[in-house]
């Protein structure tokens, strides 16, 4: 009778492998599965939510702690807030000297600064260094990472309005308002939110 009990359980045991069969890729490959079902749900997530929120990858010096970010679209910014802007063609030609090429400043790409001058605020250059409202900004280099010569912007006494002036004080090698001027705050895209 233990036997026959046992033969019993090996057939249900037999027919359970045989039904969990087609589903067997499912267990044998789990993390592949993950990672697929993970990056379908950033993507559907992005195109519904596009008109709101945008999801940015970015991989740089710049941000040596943070490679994912949601930009926030179309909310009001402040000082201090970390802003989504394109680069522009007139941004790109201002940044000095014009005639070397710059491969990481593209037109159309969305940049990532803070916010830290806006319209009425006073803007100073004492030898290479550019003060926004007595805060520094940071010095400025004559060479970019690359080595390549670059200058700093022609910048105003005063930020008029209709203008934002953006930069990346913890990160001395910021391409920013010191090298290709004030942004039209009519540019910025939104907030930005470093997540991971």
């Amino acid at each position: 009778m233990l036997a026959r009990g046992a033969e019993v359980l090996a057939k249900e045991v037999g027919a359970i492998r045989h039904a969990l069969a087609p589903w067997r890729w499912l267990f044998e490959h789990w993390a592949l599965k993950l990672g697929v079902g993970v990056l379908l749900l950033i993507v559907v997530a992005n195109a519904v939510l596009a008109p709101w929120y945008r999801l940015l990858f970015r991989v740089s010096e710049s941000w040596p702690h943070h490679v994912v970010f949601l930009l926030e679209r179309h909310v009001p910014v402040e000082r201090g807030d970390l802003v989504a802007f394109p680069m522009t063609q007139a941004l790109l030609e201002a940044i000095r000297p014009p005639e070397h090429p710059r491969p990481y400043a593209t037109v159309g790409r969305l940049w990532m600064k803070r916010l830290v001058g806006l319209p009425g605020d006073r803007i100073e250059i004492r030898g290479d260094e550019v003060w926004v409202n007595g805060v520094s900004m940071g010095t400025v280099l004559h060479r970019d990472r690359f080595g390549v010569p670059i200058e700093h912007a022609d910048l105003p006494a005063v930020i008029p309005p209709g203008y934002g002036y953006v930069a990346l004080t913890d990160h001395p090698r910021s391409l920013d308002s010191r090298y290709f001027g004030l942004i039209p705050l009519t540019s910025i895209e939104g907030k930005v939110w470093p997540l991971f």
